[in-house]
């Protein structure tokens, strides 16, 4: 007979299947589809559970987000390190092939349609800005690691921050439009970086990140 599982272990299991629905739901429907009902449906719970675990819809988006970031952030960290091409180039161009993979991923955009909702939300705004801190936090140590030469500017947190968010538009940009060719905006993003960054342009032969 198999031990009974534990109420604290119970209750662990019951919100990341919550989690899991949440972050589901905003890559599949958007914000607009990602109600308590769904989300709760999809994890196979009801909504009372979930109300227990999460009292407000912003908690449960909130921490939908945070999941969500984890998660890119390991994809992020293994598409650079398994990039075919990481050795032959410096680590600029692989790693904004690795971004942009990132952040054209169907469950970022959920996510970015939370950050224009948390513009309205005051509430939705409380959750998620603990959440997006404690991420750019992690985007800097990654970035310090991936340029260490650049590292000790006194303004190179600006400079992540800049380029993240010149990204981030391009993302949602090619969203919007989905026949739209990203390689000029990426290749304005590289030589912006490479220039912010103190790294050699590329020369006419060479190839910019491409997604």
């Amino acid at each position: 007979m198999n031990a009974p599982v534990p109420q604290q272990a119970r209750a662990v299991r019951t919100r990341e299947a919550l989690l899991d629905a949440a972050a589901a739901c905003l890559g599949e429907h958007g914000l607009a589809g990602t109600t308590t009902a769904r989300v709760a449906r999809t994890a196979g719970l009801s909504q009372g559970a979930l109300f227990r675990h999460f009292p407000t819809k912003a908690e449960l988006l909130a921490g939908a987000a945070e999941r969500v970031l984890a998660g890119l952030v390991v994809r992020f960290v293994g598409a650079v390190q398994d990039d075919p091409q990481r050795d032959g180039e410096d680590l600029l161009s692989v790693g904004l092939r690795a971004l942009w993979v990132v952040y054209t991923d169907p469950a970022l955009y959920g996510v970015f349609e939370l950050f224009l909702a948390a513009r309205t939300d005051a509430e939705l705004q409380a959750a998620l800005q603990p959440v997006l801190d404690a991420h750019f936090q992690v985007e800097l140590s990654l970035a310090r690691e991936l340029f260490p030469h650049a590292a000790g500017r006194a303004d190179f947190d600006d400079v992540v921050a800049g380029l993240l968010t010149t990204l981030q538009g391009a993302a949602v940009s090619v969203a919007t439009r989905p026949t739209a060719d990203a390689s000029l905006e990426l290749r304005f993003i590289e030589r912006l970086a490479r220039t912010e960054l103190g790294l050699p342009l590329p020369g006419p032969s060479s190839s910019p990140a491409e997604p």
